[in-house]
């Protein structure tokens, strides 16, 4: 099942999922270690929507959470510039009409977002940087 809404920009906000642990020492620096490979990802999203929109998104989010929290596909902007299909839940108790008007609805939601299987690799991330860091010095 996926969502064939794609989320407002403006109301967006990623939180990545926890892969680090750490601990604080008393009188020296903290000590840091990987915990989880691959964390969820937290997704704050928002819809501006007409009232055929805002019958859908209900709607689909009725389905999605008729038996628990349905996992669903959604277009997102995670790692990468470009948008990519995730899987996600709705959160429980997130989902909001935060306004209504005239013929404009406001949607807001926060999703649990599994992370992305083609998270840019490692031996990417590094020329990434190469290639930035030669660009800007």
């Amino acid at each position: 099942m996926k969502l064939l809404l794609v989320p407002d920009s403006s109301a967006y906000s990623v939180e990545r999922g926890d892969e680090v642990l750490s601990v604080i020492l008393d009188g020296g620096a903290s000590k840091f270690r990987k915990d989880i490979i691959d964390a969820a990802f937290r997704v704050n999203v928002a819809w501006i929507l007409d009232p055929e929109g805002y019958q859908y998104l209900n709607a689909f989010f009725r389905t999605a959470t008729a038996r628990g929290s349905l996992p669903f596909e959604i277009d997102l902007v995670l790692d990468t510039t470009e948008y990519q299909e995730c899987v996600a839940h709705f959160i429980p108790g997130s989902f909001k009409l935060t306004a209504q008007k005239g013929l404009s609805y406001f949607v807001s939601a926060t999703l649990e977002v599994e992370a992305p299987v083609n998270l840019t690799e490692e031996a990417d991330d590094e020329e990434i940087i190469d290639d930035y860091e030669e660009a800007h010095t």
